[in-house]
């Protein structure tokens, strides 16, 4: 079974635009789709769970074991980057339960209290210091994945950087626990992606960690891509690549998914995409309603 473990609500346009998804179209469609729930990681923003938690409310008695995951993309960085460095890496957080939850705001807290603005950019950084702080000390209620291609481990692999990768790979065993952390890949047709989810299956197997697929959901419907594409580009001074980054940002089925991962040249068997699929119920299955 499946479940949507990376998508943004409106939420994520807090700081830039980004998403036209409403939670309870998302939570509808997922549920059509036969899905087993579904996690809303927004953009350093936990600002959409209280409708959330309404709409997890409606469903309740018709759909008793669909899950609603809260979750939150953050910016991972080292202390020594704070306002000295042009990239910001994606790196998602799921709660697994009430305690996850807390520790999910207290970093959160931390990322805006300490903001700064550059080039025009509102900044909310998370820095590995902080999250060592946070979850280390009390590991095992927040699951974590390497996000989209912008993330740190896939801009490693895309740099050929072996140690790097293998080094934030084992920082990240160490701070959430193996059973906590999984390597995410994604249905898309870019070349990078491509690359990175090919390598993301090995270094999986090599370290003996799940390997899963998301969809990294910012519109609802494949038909909606070119609104969504306007939305993005709405503003005079923006000229945003949408077809690159968003073209297979919706939530999707099963076999879109599987279809996409094992395009020709990619790589990827369907053994390994239904693998991928398989792999999210190990952190849905995980997650306590709170």
């Amino acid at each position: 079974m499946f479940y949507s473990l990376h998508s943004h609500t409106y939420a994520s346009n807090i700081r830039f635009l980004d998403s036209i998804n409403r939670p309870s179209e998302m939570i509808k469609k997922a549920i059509r789709l036969g899905f087993g729930g579904i996690a809303f990681t927004d953009h350093e923003a936990l600002s959409a769970a209280v409708e959330i938690i309404k709409e997890r409310d409606k469903i309740k008695k018709d759909h008793p074991e669909f899950k609603i995951i809260f979750g939150n993309e953050i910016y991972l960085i080292d202390e020594s980057e704070i306002k000295n460095t042009s990239k910001y890496y994606p790196f998602i957080l799921l709660a697994q339960d009430k305690e996850g939850w807390d520790q999910l705001r207290e970093l959160s807290s931390f990322a805006w209290e300490n903001s700064y603005v550059e080039k025009g950019q509102v900044r909310v950084p998370t820095t590995y210091q902080k999250i060592e702080e946070v979850i280390g000390k009390n590991p095992g209620h927040v699951f974590a994945s390497t996000a989209c291609i912008g993330g740190r481990l896939p801009f490693l692999i895309l740099e050929h950087d072996v140690p790097g990768a293998n080094s934030f790979i084992k920082w990240c065993m160490k701070t959430f626990g193996n059973d906590n952390f999984a390597l995410e890949l994604q249905p898309s047709d870019n070349e990078e992606q491509v690359i990175v989810n090919k390598t993301l299956i090995k270094l999986a197997r090599h370290y003996n960690l799940p390997f899963i697929v998301t969809t990294d959901s910012h519109y609802l419907d494949k038909e909606d891509f070119k609104i969504h594409s306007a939305f993005l580009n709405s503003k005079q001074t923006s000229d945003r690549e949408t077809e690159k980054f968003y073209k297979y940002t919706y939530i999707m089925t099963e076999q879109e998914m599987i279809d996409i991962l094992t395009l020709d040249g990619h790589g990827i068997s369907v053994d390994e995409a239904k693998e991928a699929i398989n792999n999210t119920a190990i952190i849905g299955e995980q997650v306590q309603e709170y």
